[in-house]
């Protein structure tokens, strides 16, 4: 129960400050990508000694220092310091195969730092009894992807007024669909690999650290499951953070009837 807490809480109060931060006026950017980067390097710094410590404390540590890594990449292409060569809406008449493209070029920069940083994480935590962290970051980078992929391919529920007003041009490389082919295999990967990581927590003979250790990394995957249902189901999700996001961010307006694009 101790390591669901802090996934749920971990997950829930730092996309809240994320969200809350980026839609601050962008003079306040500079500062907040600062203390955000020093907050990184630091963990970063911390990653070795904590790859040793197979404590239940050490795996809630190890969890808690990806999620500052993460937010740094999040706040880096959200704030439009880290996104890519191409800012443009997509241009109407396209194939697929060209918006494809376009779209790898809107975050190429931010991809690239996102294997940069998945490359220390795993260094510094190597041959360390204690995997978390590297298993945390790989968790939300691959479910990010396959967010992302859903999202190309088309999804019934896309929350654009979330974005910055800078990044509302990303808006046109997402399609508006009641489903998509890779929908039900991200949703069944997801939900495997969760339970394979409960039952690992719950097997008779496992130690404290391993116990939290796979429910953190299982409750993460569960939350970013969630995340592809909010992507399909009209769940309310933007209730969830009403208190980082104004107003017209969260003012939205059920489409019962999605436009197939």
């Amino acid at each position: 129960m101790l390591a669901i807490a802090v996934a749920l809480i971990g997950w829930w109060f730092s996309t809240g400050v994320i969200l809350m931060l980026n839609h601050l006026p962008r003079g306040t950017y500079r500062w907040s990508f600062l203390c955000a980067s020093a907050l990184m390097l630091a963990s970063l710094a911390s990653l070795s000694a904590n790859s040793l410590d197979d404590t239940a404390a050490g795996a809630i540590v190890g969890f808690l220092l990806v999620l500052v890594i993460w937010g740094w990449l999040e706040m880096g292409y959200l704030m439009g310091i880290v996104t890519g060569p191409h800012s443009e809406p997509c241009p109407a008449a396209v194939s697929p195969v060209q918006r494809f493209f376009l779209a790898i070029a809107t975050s190429l920069y931010h991809e690239l730092a996102v294997l940069v940083l998945a490359a220390l994480v795993i260094s510094l935590s190597w041959d360390g009894p204690n995997q978390v962290a590297t298993l945390s970051f790989l968790t939300l980078w691959l479910m990010r992807w396959s967010a992302k992929l859903n999202l190309f391919l088309g999804v019934r529920n896309y929350n654009g007024q979330w974005l910055p007003d800078h990044l509302h041009y990303l808006d046109s490389y997402t399609r508006r669909r009641r489903m998509n082919a890779l929908f039900p295999i991200s949703l069944t990967m997801g939900l495997l690999a969760a339970f394979h990581l409960f039952q690992g927590a719950a097997a008779a003979g496992a130690s404290d650290f391993d116990m939290i250790a796979n429910t953190l990394v299982a409750t993460l995957i569960s939350l970013a499951v969630l995340e592809h249902l909010f992507l399909m189901l009209p769940l309310g999700d933007a209730a969830l953070w009403r208190w980082a996001l104004p107003q017209s961010a969260t003012d939205q307006s059920p489409d019962p009837c999605v436009k197939e694009t």
